[in-house]
Protein backbone atom coordinates (compact mmCIF):
# COMPACT_ATOMS: atom_id res chain seq x y z
CA UNK A 1 0.00 0.00 0.00
CA UNK A 2 1.50 3.54 -0.91
CA UNK A 3 2.39 5.48 2.08
CA UNK A 4 -0.33 8.26 0.89
CA UNK A 5 -3.36 5.96 0.68
CA UNK A 6 -2.45 4.65 3.85
CA UNK A 7 -1.90 8.17 6.10
CA UNK A 8 -5.02 8.80 4.21
CA UNK A 9 -7.12 5.45 5.89
CA UNK A 10 -5.75 6.63 9.05
CA UNK A 11 -7.03 10.10 8.79
CA UNK A 12 -10.64 9.04 7.83
CA UNK A 13 -10.54 6.32 10.42
CA UNK A 14 -9.35 8.88 13.03
CA UNK A 15 -12.49 11.22 11.53
CA UNK A 16 -14.90 8.83 11.84
CA UNK A 17 -13.98 7.58 15.56
CA UNK A 18 -14.07 11.27 16.57
CA UNK A 19 -17.39 12.05 14.82
CA UNK A 20 -18.87 8.93 17.36
CA UNK A 21 -17.46 10.14 20.08
CA UNK A 22 -19.30 13.60 19.93
CA UNK A 23 -22.09 11.54 18.39
CA UNK A 24 -22.58 9.35 21.44
CA UNK A 25 -21.85 12.91 24.01
CA UNK A 26 -24.15 14.30 22.13
CA UNK A 27 -26.76 11.63 22.85
CA UNK A 28 -25.54 11.41 26.43
CA UNK A 29 -26.36 15.36 27.27
CA UNK A 30 -27.50 15.46 30.80
CA UNK A 31 -29.01 19.00 30.02
CA UNK A 32 -31.23 17.11 27.02
CA UNK A 33 -34.69 16.57 26.60
CA UNK A 34 -36.21 13.00 26.75
CA UNK A 35 -38.16 11.62 24.24
CA UNK A 36 -41.46 13.45 25.12
CA UNK A 37 -39.46 16.59 25.08
CA UNK A 38 -39.19 17.08 29.22
CA UNK A 39 -35.92 18.11 30.56
CA UNK A 40 -33.81 16.07 32.06
CA UNK A 41 -31.29 17.53 34.01
CA UNK A 42 -27.88 16.80 35.36
CA UNK A 43 -27.69 13.20 35.92
CA UNK A 44 -26.99 12.75 39.91
CA UNK A 45 -28.25 9.65 41.32
CA UNK A 46 -30.56 10.22 44.94
CA UNK A 47 -28.93 11.00 47.64
CA UNK A 48 -25.71 11.86 46.18
CA UNK A 49 -26.58 15.57 44.76
CA UNK A 50 -23.62 18.03 45.50
CA UNK A 51 -25.31 21.07 48.44
CA UNK A 52 -28.02 18.25 49.34
CA UNK A 53 -28.60 15.32 51.92
CA UNK A 54 -24.76 14.96 53.41
CA UNK A 55 -23.18 15.17 50.03
CA UNK A 56 -20.24 17.58 50.15
CA UNK A 57 -19.29 20.43 47.59
CA UNK A 58 -21.56 23.60 46.46
CA UNK A 59 -25.34 23.62 44.90
CA UNK A 60 -25.01 22.95 40.93
CA UNK A 61 -27.95 24.10 38.24
CA UNK A 62 -28.45 27.38 36.41
CA UNK A 63 -27.48 30.68 37.10
CA UNK A 64 -30.31 32.75 38.91
CA UNK A 65 -30.36 36.44 38.76
CA UNK A 66 -32.37 38.76 40.67
CA UNK A 67 -34.17 42.04 38.77
CA UNK A 68 -31.69 44.85 39.50
CA UNK A 69 -34.99 47.12 39.94
CA UNK A 70 -36.45 45.15 43.10
CA UNK A 71 -34.39 45.31 46.56
CA UNK A 72 -34.43 43.24 49.09
CA UNK A 73 -33.84 45.15 51.67
CA UNK A 74 -31.56 43.68 54.37
CA UNK A 75 -31.36 40.62 52.45
CA UNK A 76 -32.52 37.34 52.81
CA UNK A 77 -33.66 36.42 56.24
CA UNK A 78 -34.71 33.33 58.09
CA UNK A 79 -37.81 32.97 60.26
CA UNK A 80 -38.87 30.49 62.53
CA UNK A 81 -40.09 27.80 60.70
CA UNK A 82 -42.38 26.66 63.68
CA UNK A 83 -43.92 29.68 64.51
CA UNK A 84 -43.89 32.10 61.89
CA UNK A 85 -44.25 35.81 62.11
CA UNK A 86 -47.95 37.42 61.22
CA UNK A 87 -47.10 40.60 59.97
CA UNK A 88 -46.43 39.53 56.34
CA UNK A 89 -48.37 40.91 53.91
CA UNK A 90 -47.63 37.71 51.15
CA UNK A 91 -47.17 34.29 52.27
CA UNK A 92 -46.05 32.04 49.44
CA UNK A 93 -44.43 28.95 48.60
CA UNK A 94 -44.22 25.61 49.81
CA UNK A 95 -42.32 23.78 52.51
CA UNK A 96 -41.97 22.52 56.03
CA UNK A 97 -38.83 23.39 57.72
CA UNK A 98 -37.02 26.44 55.57
CA UNK A 99 -38.74 29.67 56.02
CA UNK A 100 -37.01 32.85 54.00
CA UNK A 101 -38.36 36.66 54.31
CA UNK A 102 -37.79 39.31 52.11
CA UNK A 103 -38.52 42.69 52.44
CA UNK A 104 -39.25 43.41 48.77
CA UNK A 105 -39.38 47.19 47.99
CA UNK A 106 -40.24 48.04 44.28
CA UNK A 107 -38.15 50.69 42.44
CA UNK A 108 -40.02 50.90 39.06
CA UNK A 109 -43.52 52.94 39.09
CA UNK A 110 -45.06 50.35 37.20
CA UNK A 111 -46.54 47.40 38.52
CA UNK A 112 -44.13 44.70 37.82
CA UNK A 113 -44.81 40.33 38.65
CA UNK A 114 -41.68 38.07 39.97
CA UNK A 115 -41.63 34.96 38.65
CA UNK A 116 -39.20 32.59 40.97
CA UNK A 117 -38.87 29.10 39.07
CA UNK A 118 -39.58 25.82 40.15
CA UNK A 119 -36.30 24.38 41.46
CA UNK A 120 -34.31 27.48 43.16
CA UNK A 121 -32.21 27.32 45.48
CA UNK A 122 -31.06 28.91 48.74
CA UNK A 123 -27.98 28.69 49.93
CA UNK A 124 -27.55 29.08 53.88
CA UNK A 125 -25.13 31.51 55.27
CA UNK A 126 -24.31 29.12 58.40
CA UNK A 127 -23.08 25.64 57.65
CA UNK A 128 -25.51 24.32 60.52
CA UNK A 129 -28.95 25.41 58.67
CA UNK A 130 -30.40 23.70 56.54
CA UNK A 131 -30.31 24.56 52.51
CA UNK A 132 -33.98 25.62 50.82
CA UNK A 133 -35.54 24.22 47.60
CA UNK A 134 -38.78 26.06 45.79
CA UNK A 135 -40.07 23.17 44.59
CA UNK A 136 -42.92 24.99 41.82
CA UNK A 137 -42.78 28.31 40.44
CA UNK A 138 -44.06 30.81 42.45
CA UNK A 139 -45.15 34.49 41.47
CA UNK A 140 -44.65 37.61 43.75
CA UNK A 141 -47.05 40.56 42.29
CA UNK A 142 -45.66 43.86 42.85
CA UNK A 143 -47.21 47.20 42.42
CA UNK A 144 -44.99 50.58 41.61
CA UNK A 145 -43.37 51.63 44.35
CA UNK A 146 -44.79 48.65 46.62
CA UNK A 147 -43.00 47.71 49.72
CA UNK A 148 -43.96 43.94 50.76
CA UNK A 149 -42.21 41.76 53.62
CA UNK A 150 -42.43 38.60 51.90
CA UNK A 151 -42.46 34.75 53.47
CA UNK A 152 -41.49 32.12 51.30
CA UNK A 153 -41.75 28.44 52.29
CA UNK A 154 -39.21 26.29 51.07
CA UNK A 155 -38.24 22.56 51.38
CA UNK A 156 -35.38 21.36 53.33
CA UNK A 157 -32.62 19.93 51.15
CA UNK A 158 -30.68 18.49 54.01
CA UNK A 159 -32.26 16.63 56.59
CA UNK A 160 -29.46 15.93 58.95
CA UNK A 161 -29.12 19.67 59.46
CA UNK A 162 -31.32 22.45 61.19
CA UNK A 163 -34.32 24.07 60.12
CA UNK A 164 -34.26 27.84 59.87
CA UNK A 165 -34.96 30.54 62.65
CA UNK A 166 -35.11 34.20 63.17
CA UNK A 167 -30.85 34.49 62.80
CA UNK A 168 -30.71 32.25 59.36
CA UNK A 169 -29.22 34.13 56.74
CA UNK A 170 -29.69 32.98 52.61
CA UNK A 171 -28.14 33.81 49.48
CA UNK A 172 -29.87 32.96 46.26
CA UNK A 173 -28.41 29.61 44.75
CA UNK A 174 -28.46 27.95 41.59
CA UNK A 175 -32.04 26.71 39.86
CA UNK A 176 -30.88 22.85 39.92
CA UNK A 177 -30.95 21.24 37.10
CA UNK A 178 -29.89 17.56 39.31
CA UNK A 179 -32.66 14.80 37.34
CA UNK A 180 -33.75 13.64 40.56
CA UNK A 181 -35.21 17.08 41.47
CA UNK A 182 -36.28 17.64 38.16
CA UNK A 183 -38.18 14.77 37.91
CA UNK A 184 -40.01 15.20 41.34
CA UNK A 185 -40.85 19.46 40.25
CA UNK A 186 -42.38 17.76 36.85
CA UNK A 187 -44.59 15.19 39.02
CA UNK A 188 -45.68 18.60 40.95
CA UNK A 189 -46.19 20.57 37.68
CA UNK A 190 -49.46 22.34 38.32
CA UNK A 191 -50.68 20.44 41.38
CA UNK A 192 -52.07 22.56 44.06
CA UNK A 193 -49.29 22.54 47.04
CA UNK A 194 -48.55 26.45 47.35
CA UNK A 195 -49.63 27.81 50.79
CA UNK A 196 -51.54 30.91 48.07
CA UNK A 197 -53.27 28.36 46.52
CA UNK A 198 -54.48 25.82 49.73
CA UNK A 199 -56.19 26.62 53.15
CA UNK A 200 -53.96 26.76 56.10
CA UNK A 201 -54.93 23.75 57.46
CA UNK A 202 -54.34 21.78 54.45
CA UNK A 203 -51.15 23.26 53.59
CA UNK A 204 -49.78 22.58 57.45
CA UNK A 205 -50.85 18.63 56.69
CA UNK A 206 -49.55 18.45 52.99
CA UNK A 207 -46.42 19.80 53.16
CA UNK A 208 -45.05 17.34 56.11
CA UNK A 209 -45.62 14.79 53.56
CA UNK A 210 -44.08 16.31 50.95
CA UNK A 211 -40.81 17.16 52.45
CA UNK A 212 -40.64 13.40 53.04
CA UNK A 213 -40.60 12.56 49.36
CA UNK A 214 -38.08 15.53 48.90
CA UNK A 215 -35.48 13.70 51.70
CA UNK A 216 -36.20 10.72 49.36
CA UNK A 217 -34.67 12.67 46.54
CA UNK A 218 -31.85 14.19 48.60
CA UNK A 219 -31.00 12.40 51.08
CA UNK A 220 -32.71 9.05 50.53
CA UNK A 221 -32.88 6.78 47.23
CA UNK A 222 -34.99 8.44 45.44
CA UNK A 223 -39.03 8.61 44.48
CA UNK A 224 -40.66 5.58 45.40
CA UNK A 225 -43.87 4.07 43.79
CA UNK A 226 -45.66 5.16 46.81
CA UNK A 227 -44.60 9.17 46.30
CA UNK A 228 -45.44 8.96 42.61
CA UNK A 229 -49.35 7.35 43.35
CA UNK A 230 -50.02 10.30 46.18
CA UNK A 231 -48.72 12.89 43.97
CA UNK A 232 -51.10 11.65 41.34
CA UNK A 233 -53.97 11.52 43.96
CA UNK A 234 -52.88 15.77 44.39
CA UNK A 235 -55.64 18.04 42.79
CA UNK A 236 -54.83 20.03 40.28
CA UNK A 237 -54.49 24.14 40.54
Amino acid sequence: MKPYIKQLLIFMAATALAFSSCSKDDSADPDKSDSDGKEVGTNYEPGNIPGMGETEGELTGRPFAFPEKIEIKGGLKGDLFLVPGKDYCRSLGSGAFVLVQLELVNHLEKDTLLVLPAGLTFRAMDEQDQNGLLIQETEISLAGGETCRTLIYLYCINQHKSGSSSNSRYAFGPVSDASPVVELIQLLKGKRINFEHLGNEEFQSLKHDLQYIVWNVTDGNGITQEDRDFIRSLPAR
